[in-house]
C-alpha cells in the first residue's frame, strides 16, 4: 500500500498563502489520506440524497427522516476508513453535518446535476470502490450497496 502522508513542502505552502490571500480557504494536508476520506463522508452522503430525492441538500438535510439517513450513509463511509486504518476525526460526521447547515439553499451535487444532464456519473469511482473496499474489510454497506446498484444504470449517461 502507498503512503499517502507526506512531508510539508514549500510549494504547497506557498499556494495555499496564495489562494487564502485571494480569500480561498485552502490547507496543506500532512495526511492526505485522512482529508480524502473526511471528505468522502459528506459527498457521498449529499451525492446520494440529492441524486435520489432530487432536491437541493440544504433541503433533505432539514429533513429529520432524511438527515438520519444521510448519517447512516456517513458512519457506514467512516466505517469502512477506519477498518482500513485511516485515522478519521471521531466528529467527523457532525462536522459534515454543520457543513450541511451552510450549504445556499440551492445547492445540489455534482453526481445530481451529471444525472440530469445525462453525463457520465462517478458511481463506479465513488460507490463500487466504497462497495469493494465493504467485501474487503468484512463490513456490512447495506446503503451504499443499494445505492451503487440503483445507480449503476446511470453511470454512462442516460435518461434519468
Amino acid at each position: 500500500m502507498v503512503s499517502l502522508t507526506v512531508k510539508k513542502s514549500e510549494r504547497a505552502t506557498g499556494f495555499a498563502e496564495i489562494c487564502e490571500a485571494a480569500k480561498i480557504e485552502a490547507k496543506v494536508s500532512l495526511d492526505i489520506e485522512s482529508a480524502l476520506w473526511g471528505k468522502t463522508v459528506q459527498l457521498v452522503s449529499t451525492a446520494t440524497l440529492t441524486v435520489i430525492a432530487r432536491k437541493p441538500a440544504r433541503q433533505l438535510y432539514d429533513d429529520p427522516d432524511i438527515r438520519k439517513l444521510g448519517i447512516k450513509i456517513m458512519k457506514e463511509v467512516v466505517a469502512l476508513g477506519t477498518r482500513k486504518g485511516v485515522s478519521i476525526s471521531p466528529d467527523i460526521v457532525e462536522k459534515s453535518l454543520t457543513l450541511t447547515d451552510t450549504f445556499p439553499a440551492d445547492l445540489y451535487s455534482s453526481m445530481y446535476h451529471d444525472l440530469i444532464t445525462r453525463k457520465r456519473m462517478e458511481v463506479e469511482g465513488i460507490f463500487g470502490s466504497l462497495q469493494r473496499i465493504g467485501v474487503e474489510v468484512d463490513i456490512p454497506t447495506p446503503r451504499i450497496s443499494t445505492v451503487y446498484a440503483l445507480f449503476k444504470p446511470y453511470m454512462n449517461g442516460g435518461n434519468a
